[in-house]
């Protein structure tokens, strides 16, 4: 895909239709495509940007499914991070992140680094 700016409505778009990827079982195709939303959002709105942390999380997500859990955990650590700073510990995105976080560690068999994210 051509590394041109998108408008908003396009990557909603590359997201929906990699999340549909993802549920079809094409997960190979589904993480190239949230990798390039990703890097998209990067680019234009920043690394903090709520919907580049959305983005992320769904990245994580995808590479939890194909079993790649260490890369999972990275990002969702990263992710985690910069939604308490930038939308407050008790948001519920931020929930969600700490949420994510913890069950990659389960998974890992992380388990007493996995009770401190969750309330």
């Amino acid at each position: 895909m051509a590394r041109t700016t998108l408008t908003p409505l396009v990557r909603s778009t590359l997201n929906n239709l990699a999340t549909d990827l993802q549920l079809l079982g094409q997960l190979d195709a589904a993480r190239a495509l949230f990798e390039d939303v990703l890097e998209r959002k990067r680019r234009t709105l920043g690394d903090d940007h709520p919907s580049t942390l959305g983005s992320a999380s769904n990245l994580a997500a995808s590479l939890r499914a194909m079993g790649q859990l260490e890369q999972a955990l990275a990002i969702d650590q990263e992710v985690l991070a910069y939604s308490q700073r930038v939308l407050g510990v008790d948001h519920p995105d931020t929930l969600d992140c700490a949420n994510n976080l913890a069950t990659d560690l389960r998974v890992l068999q992380r388990f007493e680094e996995s009770q401190g994210t969750r309330r």
